[in-house]
């Protein structure tokens, strides 16, 4: 429910400290039904999830901290407030890290994989805390704004559920069906290539905050224009990393999992479609049509599951990097047409640039292409693709420079 904080800060902002301590005293019902499901019955969901019953609890309040950190980030994007934001990941990166190693070399030197729960669960339960008793202690519950958030909240838990399943199940097929070792290789390719997933996502908070700004003025013309210019630097972003991830994997993972490289271009593409369908998915968010998310969603992880199913037999685990690329795509243009649909509903043209979209998705498939044949050669490589980003730094540099203002400014771009 931590997305319907931006349509708050729209609806009701007098009203905003409120709606956010409402919100997490609601996050406090599911907590405690599992809790209370996990005492009850331990035995049960030992077995089922096949891990201790003591990390069962850790589990559960590791999972409390997290949905009190992606409250709290919500709420910062509102007041742009990054620099907190920043304090936050940093302590529980650190924290993440330290106490990992820390407990692996002392208490859990004998079952090492207790330590590295313990060392990521801790600092986020501190964090989880810590931001309950900051928004809970000046404010009240409200049952008008509890309303109000479970009903535009509640359809996004299936589009979460569905985005899990898509994310997973990929590894999971491969597995059945190829073998373990090539999830491994599938696995660190994927998590290497989220770094794009990260960037865009912290950079969407910002984003989305202020097209809700600027949709609630009628500044259509505006987020026309602007949604280029966001659109243009991830996909700049976007194309350094497929330059560099051959690189990147030669350098962080042993020769086992180099052959990872043929499956890096199909994933970073696939990963920059994730990107372009949360463009149009802002006028579903902003209109509170957010079953269309759920549905969409859920469409695009079954259609995973079946190619999945269908291709990985004959193709191998280097299937399972384009199933989930067709999948993204089925999701941006199921979301494009519904978002022309609200849109129309509410008597608004088009606002963004479908023509601009397919220009620059092509942009970096080409580039996927020309890194494909140029890994062979590196030196030509980064020659070519230095040349490329001179011309287009020489070419955008106002806009881009205006576009990275606003996303790291205080109040930018009001």
């Amino acid at each position: 429910m931590y997305s319907s904080i931006k349509n708050a800060y729209i609806d009701f902002p007098e009203k905003l400290e409120d709606y956010v301590s409402t919100l997490i005293t609601l996050t406090l019902i599911p907590l405690f039904i599992c809790l209370t499901l996990v005492t009850v019955f331990p035995n049960y969901f030992s077995s089922l999830i096949g891990i201790p019953h003591f990390l069962l609890y850790m589990l559960i309040l590791q999972s409390f901290g997290s949905a009190m950190l992606s409250v709290s980030n919500s709420r910062l994007a509102i007041d742009y407030n990054y620099k907190r934001y920043m304090v936050f990941a940093g302590i529980n990166t650190f924290l993440n890290v330290g106490l990992s190693i820390a407990f692996i070399l002392t208490f859990f030197s004998v079952n090492r994989e207790y330590g590295r729960i313990f060392g990521s669960a801790i600092p986020l339960i501190g964090i989880g805390i810590y931001i309950f008793i900051y928004y809970i202690r000046p404010r009240k519950f409200n049952l008008r704004l509890a309303k109000y958030a479970i009903k535009i909240g509640f359809p996004l838990i299936w589009h979460y559920l569905s985005q899990q399943i898509q994310n997973q199940f990929d590894r999971i097929a491969i597995t059945r069906i190829v073998g373990a070792s090539f999830t491994g290789i599938y696995s660190f390719v994927y998590s290497i290539a989220n770094i794009l997933q990260v960037i865009f996502y912290s950079t969407e908070n910002v984003w989305t905050v202020w097209l809700y700004e600027q949709m609630s003025k009628k500044q259509y013309i505006k987020i026309r224009e602007t949604s280029k210019k966001y659109i243009f630097l991830i996909t700049c972003v976007a194309i350094l990393m497929l330059v560099g991830f051959r690189e990147v994997i030669v350098i962080m993972g042993d020769r086992g999992y180099w052959e990872g490289v043929t499956i890096s271009i199909p994933i970073l593409i696939g990963i920059y479609l994730l990107f372009l369908y949360t463009i149009p998915v802002g006028i579903e968010y902003f209109f509170k049509k957010t079953q269309y998310i759920a549905l969409m969603t859920g469409v695009a992880a079954v259609l995973n599951i079946i190619l999945n199913y269908l291709l990985i037999p004959y193709f191998g685990y280097i299937a399972a990097a384009y199933t989930t690329l067709i999948s993204y795509g089925v999701q941006f243009i199921g979301h494009w047409i519904i978002s022309c649909i609200i849109l129309k509903e509410n008597n608004i043209k088009t606002i963004f640039d479908l023509s601009y979209m397919v220009k620059m998705f092509s942009f970096v498939c080409a580039s996927g292409i020309a890194v494909y044949y140029l890994n062979a050669f590196p030196v030509i490589k980064y020659c070519v693709f230095a040349l490329l980003f001179a011309y287009i730094y020489v070419r955008k540099k106002n806009d881009i420079q205006l576009l990275v203002n606003m996303m790291i400014k205080r109040k930018g771009g009001r």
